[in-house]
């Protein structure tokens, strides 16, 4: 099996999940400790590189976790930037979830690239390949692209499109989740789009929040 994802932290965590889950439980187990409004904005502002690979997981999970609707967004310069969730007594981790992770990921080739550059070095025929895109935007504030400093557009999206079909004539089997909105219906609409709902909690108005549309692509065989 292999996982990539462009987001450093995120691999990294999986990284220290599998190998040094205690010691990142121990680095949990003192944030959880110190938390604090004041804790929270000191351990944003920590540049990730100054870190260990352990310390970094656990400012990751914690910031994570901690963090306004658990959102994961970055400005340009790559800085997380959202703010202080306010939870009560926020839950940092289940150690039984951990244990579980790190043994799935035992095996697993991890790694952190481009995702088109990543498909054409191992996509192959019969490999099922799901693909999790920044969303297209819906609306004003419906903002998916600021997962990394470079954002995600629509000419993005079309190269997406571009390379879900390569991969469908490839006779690799893809599988792709997206917004329900007007570009994606065009840029797959020769395969097979299936509607489904999904319940989000984070939207500028808490009226807004619950089941929203969404995309699942697949190819037309």
């Amino acid at each position: 099996m292999y996982l990539n994802d462009i987001n450093e932290e995120l691999i990294n965590a999986y990284l220290v999940i599998r190998n040094n889950l205690e010691q990142l439980i121990l680095i949990l187990d003192g944030h959880q400790s110190a938390h604090s409004e004041s804790y929270f904005y000191a351990i944003r502002d920590v540049e990730p590189a100054l870190l260990t690979s352990i310390e970094r997981a656990g400012r990751f999970i914690y910031l994570n976790k901690t963090a306004f609707n658990g959102l994961y967004r970055v400005n340009r310069r790559g800085e997380f930037n959202v703010p202080f969730g306010n939870y009560k007594n926020p839950i940092l981790y289940e150690r039984e979830n951990l244990e579980a992770l790190s043994s799935f990921l035992i095996g697993v080739y991890l790694s952190c690239q481009d995702y088109a550059e990543f498909l054409e070095l191992h996509a192959q025929v019969d490999d099922v390949i799901y693909l999790d895109p920044p969303y297209q935007p819906i609306g004003k504030y419906s903002d998916f692209k600021r997962y990394t400093k470079n954002q995600f557009g629509e000419q993005d999206q079309r190269k997406l499109a571009r390379i879900f079909d390569k991969l469908a004539n490839l006779g690799a089997y893809p599988i792709l989740s997206n917004s329900y909105s007007e570009l994606v219906l065009e840029l797959y609409r020769h395969h097979v789009i299936t509607v489904v709902d999904s319940n989000r909690a984070i939207n500028k108005n808490a009226a807004g929040r619950g089941p929203v549309r969404e995309v699942i692509v697949t190819p037309r065989s």
